[in-house]
């Protein structure tokens, strides 16, 4: 995603605010300054935070699969209909709602990261054991990434 790319850990608030890095906010608004929207993530049990640009598109690609296809109603169910615009406050924080933060189990220490493709909100904890699993299957994940040019 450009300069914002990294990893920051910070505690949520009482009421369920995130403080956003500065380096990272710059991201997140976009061009149009609409805010970015926030949802769950269907293949890990975090949260995915997408620019309003990146959110729309990938709505539109959403609405171009089949309305037939189980999966892709299970995927707008989990995904699209529990998505909440989260717009940045003057201290630069967000406001999780409270069934995405039970979604993900966040409590008090969150992880932020940069994939690139899109933000991602973990709970520390849990960042942490997922981040040792994929270290201990370091050589599939090296052949995988070599399989592809990385």
């Amino acid at each position: 995603m450009g300069e914002g790319q990294g990893e920051a850990t910070n505690r949520l608030d009482a009421k369920g605010r995130l403080a956003i890095p500065p380096g990272m906010r710059m991201e997140l608004l976009g061009h149009d300054g609409r805010p970015p929207v926030v949802t769950r993530l269907l293949d890990v049990q975090a949260l995915g935070l997408y620019p309003a640009e990146r959110w729309l598109e990938f709505k539109r690609r959403i609405a171009t699969m089949s309305q037939l296809d189980p999966f892709v109603q299970k995927f707008r169910r989990m995904v699209v209909a529990g998505a909440k615009e989260a717009p940045l406050d003057a201290q630069g924080r967000i406001l999780i709602p409270t069934h995405l933060r039970d979604y993900a189990g966040l409590e008090k220490e969150v992880t932020l990261l940069d994939t690139g493709a899109r933000f991602e909100i973990w709970d520390h904890a849990r960042y942490q054991q997922d981040l040792q699993s994929t270290q201990l299957q370091s050589q599939e994940v090296a052949k995988a990434l070599g399989d592809l040019g990385v």
